[in-house]
């Protein structure tokens, strides 16, 4: 949080706080800090390479906490938005099992796939 109030514009500070978050189940903090963290990683102040491909495994994030949430096109949605970002995470995904719920639409498939 220190590294937050310091820079309110450094995205990994808000990146990492969602996934401190996330584990202790506050999806909806964790998704509003994730959404924080990817509107600072576009702003012409922290264009690097570092947090392009960052954004990648925020969306990937995003994902699983609207799939734990049950919102599977959300879910896919940003899953989209990740795998374009950092095809590696496709892996992941067939992998995380916070991503179990998404694996019977043809769209998770599809994604996986392409």
């Amino acid at each position: 949080k220190k590294s937050s109030s310091l820079d309110p514009y450094l995205p990994d500070s808000l990146a990492y706080l969602a996934t401190i978050e996330y584990e202790r189940k506050n999806l909806n903090r964790a998704a509003s800090l994730n959404l924080r963290a990817l509107s600072q990683s576009a702003s012409k102040r922290n264009i690097s390479p570092y947090s392009i491909m960052n954004r990648g495994a925020i969306y990937f994030n995003l994902a699983c906490g609207y799939a734990l949430r049950d919102d599977h096109k959300k879910a896919l949605s940003f899953l989209k938005k990740a795998f374009a970002l950092n095809p590696a995470l496709k892996e992941n995904a067939e992998n995380d099992g916070d991503l179990t719920v998404l694996r019977q639409y043809p769209e998770f498939k599809k994604l996986i796939n392409n």
